[in-house]
């Protein structure tokens, strides 16, 4: 199956590094990421660990962008920002690490550490 591409992968992180301003100034704070879904999560099954109804259902849409950042973008977390605009949530990414469109949650469990273990 196709993965992304390096120049896919950082133009969604770039696009993510700050969410255009288009909420209300009394409204949640809410992070604003792409859903980004590869082959794998669109040809899983529905009970299938790459289906992205499995990975936050009770979170809704945000939920869902947030874990398909993490799993297929390597977003390791979010952080507070501010600026001219406002307050908003800044994703952060690994220096290095998993390659661009590597499923980070994937089924090996023989790498310590890697979040799959039980």
């Amino acid at each position: 199956m196709r993965e992304l591409r390096e120049d896919e992968t950082r133009a969604l992180r770039d696009f993510a590094q700050r969410p255009p301003r288009t909420l209300p100034e009394d409204s949640a704070i809410e992070p604003v990421l792409p859903i980004v879904l590869t082959e794998r999560n669109l040809s899983a099954t529905r009970f299938d660990q790459h289906h992205p109804s499995s990975w936050s259902p009770a979170d809704g849409v945000v939920g869902l962008a947030r874990e398909s950042c993490k799993r297929n973008l390597g977003m390791t977390g979010l952080e507070p920002a501010q600026d001219d605009e406002g307050f908003y949530l800044r994703p952060q990414w690994p220096s290095s690490g998993p390659a661009a469109g590597e499923d980070v949650r994937d089924t090996d469990t023989s790498h310590p550490g890697s979040g799959t273990e039980q």
